[in-house]
């Protein structure tokens, strides 16, 4: 008797229909420490592995194959820069492939790849907009990467930094406006320590002191705003913020 043919259902394994097997998605940490993670568990790719997801990810799509590797080798010559960038991948492709896509001489992320670094834009960015984001005020304040040196890496860093601090002052003015006065308390505090020489910053956790009634810890706030200005950079708080105290009647001179 001959093979018998397949069925159109396919081939089947213990009497259940085969299915192809989907892809996990791949998760990506760049904020506080660099991390990559998928259905399988941790993988730890060599330092050049991760200098080239992170370049990926924070371009946030195609990179021409020459200026990736110009810019994770500038010390190599074009040649010595594409040899390594290729071994890279070659690396890459053979411990975890389909996370680095490579098309007409270009690179980027597979698709399956999530980033925090880039839900961390978006949740900003909604909430600037004046949407809304269950992002909290500890969590937009985590910082890209800070141990890492690289021009590219810090001005990135610095980027995300601003755009946090702008959305977590704004979400203090919300919660306050809401009457969440403790919540809008906490949120500001996460902006001063992040930046403590940020003068918005300062400003938005005092008027959320202001709102939830809480006058003697705004002036002591603001005493310790002034006295770090004055330690670190020799300067007084902006007419503004003075005109802001002196408007509520505080004495403060």
């Amino acid at each position: 008797m001959g093979a018998q043919a397949p069925t159109a259902a396919g081939p089947r394994r213990r009497g259940r229909t085969m299915r192809p097997r989907r892809s996990p998605a791949v998760r990506l940490t760049l904020l506080e420490r660099f991390e990559l993670r998928d259905g399988e568990g941790d993988r730890r790719p060599s330092r050049a592995g991760q200098r080239l997801h992170v370049l990926l990810a924070l371009h946030r799509g195609p990179v021409r194959r020459t200026v990736a590797a110009q810019r994770l080798w500038p010390h190599l010559d074009e040649r010595g820069a594409t040899g390594s960038l290729r071994s890279t991948l070659s690396r890459l492709r053979a411990g975890a492939p389909g996370l680095v896509e490579v098309s007409e001489g270009a690179l980027r992320l597979g698709h399956e790849v999530v980033v925090d670094a880039t839900e961390l834009e978006e949740a900003a960015q909604a909430i600037l907009s004046g949407g809304a984001s269950d992002w909290t005020a500890g969590q937009l304040a985590a910082e890209l990467l800070p141990e890492w040196d690289d021009d590219w890496v810090i001005l990135e860093r610095e980027r995300l930094r601003e755009l946090s601090l702008h959305a977590i002052e704004t979400r203090s003015a919300q919660l306050s406006s809401a009457g969440r006065h403790a919540d809008a308390v906490a949120a500001a505090f996460a902006a001063v320590r992040l930046d403590p020489l940020r003068e918005s910053a300062t400003r938005t956790l005092i008027r959320a002191q202001l709102a939830e009634g809480n006058r003697a810890q705004a002036v002591r706030t603001f005493l310790e705003f002034r006295g770090r200005l004055n330690a670190e950079l020799g300067i007084e708080p902006s007419d503004a913020l003075l005109a802001l105290m002196h408007a509520l009647r505080f004495g403060v001179d």
